[in-house]
């Protein structure tokens, strides 16, 4: 079954794009996005307190220095610091934890 993600569809005119392009350059315009397809796939809860930064930069392709990507996320307001999860991930993609548990006990069942 193919897994879907909401994205608002001002993403790429959002303040919260500009300031995280501002620091990380134009990384800012495919990582958060790239972020929350894994994040739907691999972590349905969005919570990342678990991943060193350099274990999700790699996982996500990102190039640059993983501790600047994972703060970078946090002070643009993508993310929350602690624990490290997708900002309001329960809000915009909490289903994905929904269908996770589903499955887990249809599974078990």
């Amino acid at each position: 079954m193919p897994l879907f993600i909401r994205q608002n569809c001002n993403f790429y005119t959002h303040r919260k794009t500009a300031r995280l392009q501002a620091i990380i350059g134009d990384a800012a315009l495919w990582l958060p996005p790239r972020w929350w397809s894994y994040a739907a796939e691999h972590q349905p809860d969005g919570n990342f307190e678990k991943y060193f930064a350099p274990e999700l930069a790699h996982l996500l392709n990102y190039q640059g220095n993983p501790h600047q990507m994972v703060e970078a996320l946090i002070q643009s307001g993508f993310a929350d610091a602690d624990p490290l999860r997708i900002h309001d991930w329960e809000d915009y993609n909490g289903y994905h934890k929904a269908f996770s548990e589903r499955g887990k006990k249809v599974a078990t069942a």
